[in-house]
């Protein structure tokens, strides 16, 4: 399946546009646990993408190791 051959990360992003939104969060979790990835839920007001960020480093680096 795709997701051994490839570290994957799920990101929805600009999350404080809700009246905007084309996927719910509850479609986004279950995708994410469909798939047995992480989500994260970000907007670049609060700064939340350093966790991502971060983590898909931690993703490449245990690629790489």
């Amino acid at each position: 399946m795709f997701r051994e051959a490839y570290p994957m990360l799920l990101v929805a992003n600009k999350i404080d546009l809700i009246h905007q939104r084309k996927v719910m969060p509850e479609e986004g979790r279950q995708l994410a646990e469909d798939l047995k990835v992480v989500m994260h839920f970000i907007t670049i007001l609060s700064h939340d993408c350093n966790v991502v960020v971060i983590e898909v480093t931690d993703l490449v680096n245990l690629e790489i190791c």
